[in-house]
Parts: structure tokens; C-alpha cells; sequence
């Protein structure tokens, strides 16, 4: 390969970085405002008028993740970029065609209240979270910069994931559900907030067109 192609697949990455950061995000709040919804989960989105945004966006994820290569696996590395990325490919993938148990009141023509899908459903979306997480806290800090600010965003994401499974070992005893009905969402929140934050920041935003503009006329 030529070194005059670099600089285009450089940025390339940048911006699936970029997009799969922003996605991550702006997901939670574009399926709340296009719904007026607060539901218990983001997955409960896929029952309303937001399924088209929340499966849209999974299917993204997964194609920027299984397209995505990163850096070549090193000698310190056991597992690449491209194996972490696929795996957490995979598993944006199952959530689209598996989705969670429904609520009371929900009624969806794919609506289901099987305890083994909804299983299938909460294993994956961890899963993909987790191995997102994984990226951020021992892969991006490699380039030497940031590196504390990744790894936080990492561990962020995996405490997400902590409290979530907090909240579902305690739910059915204290009744978790009517006295705080949107704990999972609020831990989505954090953990798909988190996973975007860092993902945008491994796309050297300042590299976008919006931000060169302004770089340009502040410096002229």
C-alpha cells in the first residue's frame, strides 16, 4: 500500500470514530424526543414510533464496528482492534432481531414476554457495552495521549454495566421498579454517553470541517 493512501485511511477511521461517538451520544435523546417517551430502557424504544432510530442506529454501530480495522496487533497485544471491534459488532447486531421483554401496557405486533429472549436480549446489550468499554479503557490509550481520559471513559462504562446488574439483582426484592422505574435507562445512559465520548474523541473532532473553519478565522 502506498503511503500517499494513509492519510485518506487515517481519516477514515477518524470518522467512523467519530460517528460511532456520536451516535452513542445522541441516542438516548433523540428517541425521547421523537417519542415523549421516558421508557424503562432505550430496548423498550423498539415498541414505540422510535424503532426505525433505535434498530437504525444498532445496525450502524455494527457496520462501523464489523468495517472497522484499527491498528495492527502488536507485541504487547493479544487481542487486536479488529477482533474487539467485531465482537462488539456482533453483539449491536443481535439486539435488532431479539428485543427485549416487553412492559405492561406496551403492545407491539413482535411484542413478547418470553423471560429466555429477554435474556438473550440483556446478555448481548451488555456484552456490546462491555466490549466498547474494553476499546476505550486498553486500546485507545496506546497512542500515548489521553490515556487517563480513555481509560476513566472505559471504566465508566463497565460501572454502567455494574450498577445495571445491581439494579436487576435487587429489583424484584425492594420493588425497584415502582419506586424507581427508569434505573436501567439511566444506566444506558451513562454507559452508551460514556462509549460515545470516547469514541469522538479518538476522531480528533478538531479535524472536522466545522472546527478547521474556526480554527482558520480565529488564527487569521
Amino acid at each position: 500500500m502506498s503511503d500517499t493512501n494513509k492519510p485518506l485511511i487515517n481519516g477514515s477511521y477518524r470518522a467512523l470514530r467519530r460517528a460511532i461517538g456520536i451516535l452513542g451520544i445522541l441516542l438516548p435523546w433523540i428517541l425521547m424526543l421523537r417519542t415523549m417517551k421516558v421508557e424503562p430502557s432505550i430496548s423498550h424504544y423498539y415498541y414505540t414510533i422510535g424503532t426505525p432510530i433505535f434498530t437504525g442506529v444498532l445496525i450502524l454501530w455494527a457496520v462501523f464496528l464489523l468495517s472497522y480495522r484499527g491498528h495492527p496487533l502488536t507485541a504487547t497485544e493479544k487481542v487486536s482492534d479488529n477482533k474487539l471491534t467485531n465482537i462488539a459488532g456482533f453483539f449491536a447486531l443481535i439486539p435488532v432481531f431479539i428485543p427485549t421483554t416487553c412492559h405492561a401496557g406496551q403492545c407491539h405486533t413482535f411484542c413478547h414476554y418470553s423471560s429466555v429472549i429477554g435474556a438473550i436480549h440483556l446478555v448481548s446489550a451488555g456484552l456490546f457495552l462491555f466490549f466498547v468499554g474494553a476499546m476505550s479503557f486498553f486500546k485507545f490509550p496506546l497512542g500515548g495521549k489521553k490515556v487517563r481520559f480513555y481509560k476513566t471513559m472505559g471504566i465508566i462504562v463497565w460501572a454502567s454495566i455494574a450498577l445495571m446488574l445491581i439494579y436487576f439483582g435487587l429489583e424484584k426484592r425492594f420493588n425497584l421498579k415502582e419506586i424507581f422505574p427508569n434505573g436501567i435507562l439511566i444506566g444506558e445512559i451513562i454507559g452508551v454517553t460514556a462509549f460515545g465520548i470516547s469514541w469522538l474523541m479518538k476522531g480528533k473532532p478538531e479535524e472536522m470541517v466545522i472546527f478547521k473553519k474556526r480554527n482558520h478565522k480565529s488564527g487569521g
